[in-house]
């Protein structure tokens, strides 16, 4: 330090403002003229594989600074302590504790598991206690014995507990940048963070100390042991009530009653009254329920009547009316189930309220396991077989009636259960009970007209191959069945093959060659009808897209092309607070009847380019088209319709070339509609948030107009690359 107050470490400037320092066993402490206490790591000085170059780098992460009163000197610093003696402007002296010296000192306590003098220390100086646990978990974990001999006060041992975090302060509030060893700040950091991922670090430390404390002495520290269960996550309040009940059946009187008296009084601190009275009261004791009701501000009146009533009652009967009293519906139900047959329709009552089907079967079968081989095993089937019945009526009504015949089959009602499949359009399961369970009760008429049934629903769906299934198995007799169905699937060939295998070719010129040549007319006329309002859609998109184009590059009127409901909202808005006032639901019920108003839109409407681009989408084969086409053209040429087979595939051809042609225009006004949606977002304050302007929205459309011409890749193909064309059909 030279007359000019600058302080300097070897040939490196420290600080051009220092008026007084003093060196500590392991910091460098000096006061400057801008009223600051400074504290420098001795190792970052003498650290040899660390050159210190700069005083910005010397007074960098790894140093620690406190504010002082202008004019404050160093007089001393107490070796080994925590004390900093200062001389005041006033000339008076002043000791202080800086918070830097403390940590180090902790740290220092800690490394040596001298966990008394570095809990004291924190105390006295308000450091959290975290710290204790938080410098080395691991190390921590293996000594609580000695934290536990050390501390040896239960106050402090509850003090301890109670502040315990999930957060490791050693790495948020008190970061360690003033260890030895570089390296070992890293490991230590490193396995701080491991450990506290886990996010139960209060759990472990508070089990581990619960163990230790039970074996050095359960009496003694027994408030403790109760603030390990109280500050559990979640607190395991029926344990810590556990531990008091068994205070009462295992000591002396006197003994025994000034220990739970102090116990309870205690644990009322740490929580709330009422949830322990509940928790005692679902423990079926009423003697603790009343011992903890007394030490709360509850009137007797309150809870003796309650109590009394309850204690008259059956004991089966009595939980079952306390889980009810605290709405445990599950354990409700069991306890009322033991409370004998003569309370099946109050169980069958109860589960009807609170929907406890699952549970219900799930007691029941076992009561059913359980009575095998006695007398109670018919009452006991009957039993679950009603609640089996009543799970599958919920479910059914419940929309979910392939699990509802599932059940009433295990209950016996098969005819419940046969509609349920029915409902549910699970021919499998239809045909498995007409044809099982209640074949004798049908016959084998009313097994056809089921299967017969069941075909329709099938057609109805387009379920043909399920439909041909049905058929195959159940009308094996009536081929004629099977033929038709062929057809309605469009199998051209296989109904072909099964006309001829089937000795039914006069079928083959009467109805086969008839209703390809039907389906052919159909299919010439929706082509022309296809190509017709493609072309005339094609050729209006890039119009569309070329008006609005020019309006946002010439700065016109972007808000035509927004949804009126937007308009509204941002005229709305702007005249309020810039902000959009609309609802979250209100905007989306807005969305849904702009998006049907889209599939009606006018020409020149502000939506006419989505509904154009809807539509076109809307007319692209996909290919299972093509592939029903292939087989169309292949029946067509065998029955001799070459020239029919021909025309449907130039004019199919042409349609698919005419759609391909148009993907680039398609594709652009995808996106650029993608963007227009994002824009009407913005003005509607979903993601801008601020003050929304026209101008701000011009120029947002040009960003969004410039950006999308850029994007937009080259797409020559809209339909899939299946090989449907016959080359026998090209000119």
């Amino acid at each position: 330090l030279n007359t000019r107050n600058k302080l300097f470490i070897d040939s490196v400037l420290a600080s051009n403002e220092c008026n007084s320092f003093f060196v500590h066993n392991e910091y460098l402490l000096f006061t400057t003229l801008s009223q600051n206490l400074y504290f420098i790591p001795l190792f970052h000085i003498f650290d040899p594989n660390d050159k210190l170059e700069t005083s910005k780098k010397l007074l960098g992460e790894n140093s620690s600074v406190r504010v002082l009163e202008r004019g404050s000197r160093l007089v001393s610093v107490v070796p080994f302590d925590v004390r900093v003696v200062l001389q005041m402007p006033r000339g008076n002296l002043e000791t202080i504790a800086p918070r830097a010296l403390v940590l180090s000192t902790i740290r220092n306590y800690l490394n040596n598991n001298e966990y008394l003098a570095a809990f004291l220390l924190a105390r006295k100086n308000r450091i959290d206690l975290n710290i204790i646990c938080d410098h080395s978990i691991e190390n921590f974990l293996v000594h609580v014995n000695d934290f536990i001999l050390q501390v040896n006060d239960p106050a402090h041992i509850n003090l301890f507990i109670s502040s315990l975090s999930e957060n490791n302060i050693c790495k948020t509030t008190f970061p360690n940048p003033f260890i030895e060893n570089k390296i070992e700040n890293t490991k230590n950091n490193q396995q701080n963070q491991s450990n506290n991922n886990n996010n139960n670090k209060v759990n472990t430390i508070c089990t581990a100390l619960r163990n230790e404390l039970e074996k050095i002495d359960h009496k003694k520290y027994l408030l403790s042991i109760l603030t390990t269960f109280v500050k559990n996550n979640p607190p395991q309040y029926e344990s810590t009530l556990e531990l008091i009940k068994s205070l009462l059946d295992s000591n002396k009187n006197d003994e025994k009653w000034n220990l739970v008296d102090e116990a309870l009084k205690y644990i009322i601190v740490l929580s709330d009254v009422d949830k322990l009275y509940k928790i005692a009261l679902g423990m079926y004791d009423f003697q603790l329920a009343i011992l903890v009701a007394q030490k709360s501000h509850k009137d007797p009146k309150e809870y003796i009547p309650f109590l009394e009533k309850l204690r008259k009652m059956e004991t089966n009967y009595c939980y079952y009316s306390i889980d009810i009293y605290l709405l445990r519906f599950e354990k409700a139900l069991k306890n009322l189930s033991l409370c004998g047959d003569n309370c099946f329709n109050d169980c069958l009552d109860l589960i009807r309220k609170y929907r406890l089907y699952a549970k219900g079967v799930e007691l029941y079968e076992q009561y059913f396991i359980s009575a095998k081989n006695t007398d109670r095993v018919s009452i006991c089937f009957e039993q679950l077989n009603l609640i089996y019945a009543e799970y599958a009526n919920y479910l059914q009504n419940e929309g979910r009636s392939e699990e509802a015949a599932l059940l009433y089959l295990r209950s016996n009602k098969f005819e419940e259960a046969l509609n349920c499949a029915k409902s549910a359009n699970n021919w499998q399961l239809v045909m498995s009970i007409a044809s099982g369970k209640l074949k004798e009760k049908l016959g084998l008429d009313g097994v056809q007209d089921i299967a017969n049934e069941m075909i329709e629903t099938m057609k109805n769906l387009a379920r043909f191959n399920d439909a041909i299934q049905i058929a195959q198995i159940y009308c094996s007799n009536q081929p004629i069945i099977k033929f038709n169905l062929l057809l309605d699937a469009s199998a051209w060939f296989d109904a072909l093959h099964f006309a001829e295998y089937s000795n039914l070719n006069e079928l083959i010129e009467s109805k086969l060659k008839l209703t390809v040549y039907e389906t052919y007319e159909v299919q010439i006329e929706t082509i022309q009808e296809k190509l017709t309002l493609y072309e005339k859609y094609s050729n209006r998109l890039p119009i569309v897209r070329a008006n609005k184009a020019a309006t946002i590059q010439m700065g016109g009127p972007l808000l035509q092309f927004i949804d009126d409901e937007t308009t509204s909202n941002f005229s709305r808005s702007s005249r309020q607070t810039g902000k959009s006032r609309t609802s979250t639901s209100s905007r989306r019920s807005n969305k849904s009847r702009n998006s049907k108003k889209r599939l009606k839109e006018r020409e020149g409407g502000p939506h006419e380019e989505e509904f154009l681009v809807t539509t076109m989408k809307s007319m692209i084969p996909v290919e299972k088209q093509l592939v029903d086409t292939h087989e169309l053209l292949k029946i067509l040429v065998y029955f001799n319709y070459f020239n029919e087979a021909k025309e449907l595939q130039n004019l199919y051809n042409k349609l698919i070339q005419l759609i391909d042609n148009s993907a680039m225009n398609l594709q652009f006004s995808e996106n650029a509609i993608a963007a227009e949606e994002a824009l009407s977002a913005q003005m509607e304050g979903e993601e801008l948030g601020t003050i929304v302007t026209p101008e701000m929205i011009q120029q947002q459309a040009k960003a969004i107009l410039s950006a999308v011409i850029p994007q937009s890749k080259k797409i020559t193909k809209l339909v899939s690359n299946y090989d449907w064309k016959l080359s026998i059909l090209n000119n």
